[in-house]
């Protein structure tokens, strides 16, 4: 062996461990809670080989693929399953006083939002633009309905598509399909178009008197000609 060849031997030799391998991630790095509900998520609607929309008999078979449920049920499963401290401290104010409607989430967030509560667990995001995977969306109805409002999963980031609008994919359960959507592509059987899928909405920002960011309103499918002008609020899980 000639001498360079030697010394480069011996450097590779005495080189620490950490710069020959990869470090290893660590849960807390890789598997904050929101990461969690995207993962969780995602591995749900993947797994489907059938899905309803329902507000009653609620069903969720993960051997054979099932799903039956509105919304708040979908939110549950996530939430309850794998993070139940968060979802236990959700407000739960309908008749069986175990899971949390829409309104629960938007009254919690909005609480957060106004400084009229506070937790350690969960918290309101202001901006589109810091919306992570993981994150949740609720609006609520105004009026009186059948349902109170609408829970969705955040599964992509916010993204910019003209002036105080943004593109966004979310997860929910709902009666119809969002933008190219899960439920319409054939991968698995949604009964009637509706149930469990992941699909893309479109979200319109306005500024307020206070300089702050609001979601005033949404489109339900990319393609829909018009805003449905709820108020939309997001919270995060920590």
């Amino acid at each position: 062996m000639n001498s360079k060849k030697s010394v480069l031997l011996s450097v590779f030799l005495t080189l620490p461990l950490c710069l020959c391998l990869p470090a290893a991630s660590t849960h807390g790095a890789d598997n904050t809670p929101g990461e969690i509900i995207f993962k969780v998520t995602e591995k749900i609607i993947s797994s489907l080989k059938t899905t309803r929309y329902t507000n009653t008999g609620y069903k969720y078979d993960k051997e054979k693929g099932i799903l039956y449920s509105d919304c708040s049920w979908f939110a549950k499963l996530v939430l309850k399953t794998n993070l139940p401290a968060h979802y236990d401290e959700l407000p739960k104010n309908s008749r069986n006083s175990k899971t949390s409607l829409a309104k629960d989430y938007f009254n919690f967030f909005s609480a957060l939002k106004n400084g009229t509560s506070r937790s350690n667990k969960w918290k309101w995001i202001e901006h589109p633009e810091a919306i992570l995977p993981g994150d949740i969306l609720v609006y609520k109805h105004q009026e009186a309905s059948g349902t109170t409002g609408h829970i969705m999963i955040a599964m992509s980031k916010a993204a910019l598509i003209k002036s105080g609008q943004y593109s966004i994919t979310v997860a929910d359960s709902a009666w119809s399909p969002h933008g190219n959507d899960t439920r319409s592509k054939g991968l698995y059987s949604a009964i009637n178009n509706g149930g469990a899928g992941i699909g893309d909405i479109i979200i319109k920002v306005m500024k307020t008197k206070e300089e702050k960011y609001s979601i005033a309103g949404h489109k339900w499918q990319t393609k829909s000609t018009r805003f449905h002008n709820s108020v939309i609020l997001v919270g995060r899980t920590l």
